[in-house]
């Protein structure tokens, strides 16, 4: 089949009016939501689960455990379960399957050097959740060392950080179960579920659209059209990763597409969700989507911002689209709303219209402003505005770091009681020591251990936080990559505000309130913050205070004033 490529260069139109309300997938989603054994032979299956019993474990993470799902239920077809060294090698090459199949990119276990050293040819191996269920049984093929520079060249991506370790397992996959999300199951069918309700509905065309986010009124106007000139049905199958119904970002697009759903002609529109951990590799990744897509019933497929002039840069990528007679939608070089505004395919650089760019939209939203008018529906500004409500009336979490006897936990007592006066919410304190007595007993103080302690006070601050609480933290948290660490762990959740209390280390001495340098200097305890151990100082807090300077009456007020300045309190009657 000769690759063909619909290029869309239109004047959208105003947006059609709302349609009546849609049908949604209510149906039970086959695989997804049950633990049920998959489809298949019901000795072989009954087998395979008494044989887990006795096997070596592999605890799969969640990408692993996304990834498993996505060769159980037939989405990374050819594939039979995780690629061999040969296939890795020719994928990464030539974007093939060593036996010549398209497939862009690589799909192999990675784990750590001790337990992959302990995998050989031949050996079968349970692949199991962290709560210990049995999803299959992987028989090994080969283990080989990845080169990481290789392929993070190769892919024009970095994302090891995500994965487990540096070496890789490939081999045969046999399945017991799919992995159990209620998380939205009834919107995420398998791929053959999918793809025989569109043949039941007598779909011929169908277009897919992975739209990476909310769908706005101009995605929503350039979807419309080219499935209208199409005279083709639309596919709503955004890659949402791994399920999680913490993840803000992830609910807020799901509530969003079903908020814009009834936007769309009732009868000829599908939302399913696709839980495909994305790797962001440019067109390979357009190219897997594609593949993804055809699997779930779709004839034709369009991304947001691919182009046609990107299309036709990849001579490859052509070919694999024709190969699996796939039809790539291009998006639109340059399209214009009904207001007049160029609002696709200009480069980031050149928009000088921040209320188009989502990441500016979310931003003003936390500062209480309003959403661009006409730039998204009613409905979706609605589904926005519950989430992301303006930065006084969502948590966050004060992050003191500094040494001890620094005064961080007098300064945050005086920063509660403050805070408590005059906002609504709800501020509870974490103090290290606190800490340590109620859920880190047990840990010593080795590097690790003070890590674990510090990354417990984070994960119970992002739960306060994503709450709509104020947490107020005051480990010593001596380390830059553990403080960066806590940061991801609460910024998904509202703001974190790094305080590093900067009192010198001679003045913390003298006060040494809990008589722990004297120990330290005379060699009573090791490991100590300053004296026998590093203290990283943050490069850039977003406050920093000289204890010693002023008082601790003083320093609090300076960071009320901060907090006032961006915007973080609220008063009661607010």
């Amino acid at each position: 089949m000769l690759l063909k490529t619909r290029p869309f260069n239109i004047l959208l139109t105003a947006p059609p009016t709302r349609q009546p309300e849609h049908p949604r997938l209510t149906e039970p989603s086959t695989g997804w939501g049950t633990l049920d054994r998959l489809p298949g032979d019901a000795d072989r299956l009954a087998a395979l689960e008494g044989e887990v019993a006795s096997l070596e474990s592999v605890a799969l993470s969640p990408i692993q455990l996304a990834e498993l799902a996505l060769i159980l239920n037939g989405a990374f077809q050819p594939l039979q379960g995780y690629m061999t060294e040969a296939d890795y090698d020719s994928v990464l090459r030539a974007m093939r399957l060593a036996n010549g199949h398209c497939f862009p990119l690589p799909v192999a276990l990675d784990l750590d050097m001790t337990t992959a050293r302990s995998m050989e040819k031949g050996k079968r191996i349970a692949l199991r959740d962290g709560e210990g269920v049995a999803f299959a049984v992987l028989t090994v093929e080969n283990v080989w060392r990845n080169d990481t520079a290789r392929e993070s060249q190769t892919l024009g991506v970095d994302d090891h950080a995500d994965r487990r370790g540096s070496y890789y397992v490939g081999g045969k996959v046999e399945g017991i179960r799919l992995p159990a999300h209620p998380f939205f199951a009834q919107l995420r069918p398998t791929p053959a579920a999918l793809k025989q309700r569109i043949q039941d509905r007598g779909f011929n065309r169908v277009l897919g659209f992975e739209s990476t986010g909310a769908i706005h009124r101009h995605e929503h106007e350039i979807v419309i059209a080219a499935a209208a000139e199409l005279d083709a049905a639309i596919l709503l199958n955004p890659a949402i990763g791994m399920p999680d119904p913490g993840n803000q970002a992830q609910v807020v697009m799901i509530k969003c597409l079903l908020a814009v759903l009834p936007c769309f002609p009732l009868r000829t529109t599908l939302l399913a969700l696709l839980d495909y951990p994305a790797r962001n590799a440019g067109l390979r990744e357009f190219l897997m989507h594609a593949i993804l897509r055809k699997r779930c019933g779709a004839t034709h497929f369009m991304m947001r911002d691919i182009t046609q002039r990107m299309i036709d840069s990849d001579a490859r990528l052509q070919s694999c689209l024709g190969e699996i007679e796939m039809e790539a939608v291009a998006w639109p070089e340059r399209s214009f709303s009904s207001a007049g505004r160029r609002i696709v395919g200009v480069p980031r650089a050149e928009r000088t219209d921040k209320q188009f760019d989502p990441i500016q939209l979310v931003e003003n939203l936390r500062r209480g402003e309003d959403l661009p008018e006409g730039y998204t529906f009613p409905q979706v500004a609605t589904v926005l505005k519950a989430h992301y409500r303006p930065l006084k009336r969502s948590g966050f979490t004060l992050f003191f770091t500094g040494l001890s006897g620094s005064g961080k936990s007098t300064i945050a007592k005086i920063v509660q009681a403050r805070v408590a006066e005059r906002d609504p919410r709800l501020v509870t304190l974490l103090d290290g020591d606190i800490v340590r007595r109620q859920f880190s007993k047990g840990l010593g103080f080795s590097k690790e251990d003070r890590d674990t302690n510090v990354r417990r006070i984070g994960a119970a601050a992002a739960d306060i936080t994503k709450g709509g609480g104020i947490a107020i933290c005051c480990p010593i948290a001596p380390y830059a990559e553990t403080r960066k660490a806590v940061r991801g762990i609460i910024e998904p959740h509202g703001a974190m505000i790094e305080i590093h209390v900067a009192t010198p280390i001679d003045v913390c001495e003298r006060r040494d309130p809990k008589g722990l340098y004297k120990k330290a200097r005379e060699g009573r305890i090791q490991n100590l913050t300053g004296v026998d151990d590093p203290y990283e100082q943050p490069v850039s807090p977003d406050v920093r205070i000289d204890a010693s300077k002023g008082s601790p009456d003083s320093a609090a007020n300076l960071l009320i004033a901060h907090m006032e300045k961006n915007n973080l309190l609220s008063k009661a009657l607010d």
